[in-house]
């Protein structure tokens, strides 16, 4: 088990989505990480929170360790909030390092 960790980037993306936001743009928590399974298929573990929970978090994991897992990590999270589209929304309204 402890082989499987060392798999693992160090590094966790945490997403932090507000559910009212979600509820009025007629988004689902499933339909984002669809979506993010879509772009990144082999290549994150996704841990979701329960969609009644305020706010949802996301957790994104690479799956590999490489010396360059901070500025991969940091890529990922630059495509999901600036190119990524859900339903026809591409543009992230807010976003909070």
């Amino acid at each position: 088990m402890e082989e499987e960790h060392e798999q693992f980037s160090p590094w966790v993306l945490r997403l932090s989505l507000d559910p009212i936001m979600l509820v009025r743009k007629g988004i689902t928590l499933k339909e984002i990480t669809q979506r993010i399974e879509y772009y990144f298929p082999k290549n994150l573990q996704i841990i979701e929170s329960l969609e009644t929970q305020d706010p949802i978090i996301i957790r994104l994991r690479l799956l590999s360790r490489s010396r360059f897992d901070y500025v991969d990590i940091r890529k990922i999270e630059q495509f999901l909030l600036n190119e990524m589209s859900i339903k026809g929304f591409c543009k992230k309204v807010s976003y909070r390092q």
